[in-house]
């Protein structure tokens, strides 16, 4: 018969030094009726209920600080989440759902994630996940980036959020563009350029399908030369359904052209390194 858990907490944890990962919750329940390319879990999609993971410090180890798979509901804050990922040829991420409907981050810091095989975000919405809010992070000097999207994703909404310095890209869309995302109100700063610019989008190839992103009333400062659309084989399907308004671009980097109400401000003491 189908098991999962319910009303489940993890809080006021140190965790470190662990081998692999921080915190895992994981089923075998977890096959939905309309998933054909990422069959991971056999069985009837069959949640865990009530999961709160608040108030924890995960740090200083060579896996993910924390995924969850096959939950509702879930909530994720006041973590502190830091030094993770051993930079191999793995990729890893800070925190991320994988396989659940409705999980809540908020109020979260998460820094120095490592880039090896992939990834290296510090918040990341992967295979599976429905009506995600990610809102109130502090994500910070990430090798990997801001935020990882996965193409299958629905209903992501991505707002309120402070991204500092982190590296190679900030917003990253694998395997397809989400349908239904929504990233507003974010402060998006980094003191250097980034190789694959603010937004990047890999591997539509994999076929789930490229849908609209929209990207509104958003704050991106960044040094004169930044890119804001990272070169791969997909940036033209990028650029053509990332919607842009209303943005302010603050430093040397130029509006994108696509952003028709756009906010340019000049930063003082803003150079290209």
């Amino acid at each position: 018969n189908p098991c999962w858990y319910n009303d489940f907490r993890i809080e006021g944890c140190e965790i470190y030094d662990t081998g692999a990962c921080g915190i895992i919750i994981n089923s075998n329940y977890g096959k939905r009726a309309e998933i054909t390319k990422w069959d991971l879990q056999k069985l009837p999609f069959t949640p865990a209920t009530n999961v709160v993971i608040k108030n924890n410090i995960i740090r200083d180890l060579p896996g993910d600080g924390m995924w969850i798979s096959t939950t509702k509901g879930a909530v994720l804050e006041y973590n502190t989440v830091y030094n993770t990922g051993d930079g191999t040829n793995t990729a890893y991420a800070g925190m991320w759902p994988h396989n659940s409907d409705g999980c809540v981050m908020q109020y979260n810091e998460v820094y120095g994630n490592r880039l090896g095989g992939g990834d290296g975000q510090g918040l990341d919405v992967d295979i599976n996940c429905n009506d995600t809010l990610i809102q109130y992070n502090y994500s910070h000097d990430n090798e990997g980036g801001f935020f990882l999207d996965m193409g299958d994703a629905v209903n992501t909404v991505v707002r309120y959020n402070i991204s500092q310095n982190d590296r190679d890209k900030d917003f990253e869309f694998a395997q397809g563009c989400p349908n239904g995302t929504m990233i507003y109100q974010n402060t998006i700063y980094s003191d250097r350029t980034i190789p694959k610019g603010v937004f990047y989008l890999s591997n539509t190839g994999a076929g789930l399908g490229v849908n609209e992103i929209y990207a509104f009333n958003n704050v991106f400062q960044y040094p004169e030369g930044q890119v804001f659309y990272g070169e791969s084989g997909d940036t033209a399907k990028l650029k053509d359904h990332l919607k842009l308004y209303n943005n302010a671009y603050i430093g040397g980097m130029e509006a994108p052209a696509g952003d028709s109400k756009a906010i340019k401000a000049d930063a003082a003491g803003m150079k290209a390194p």
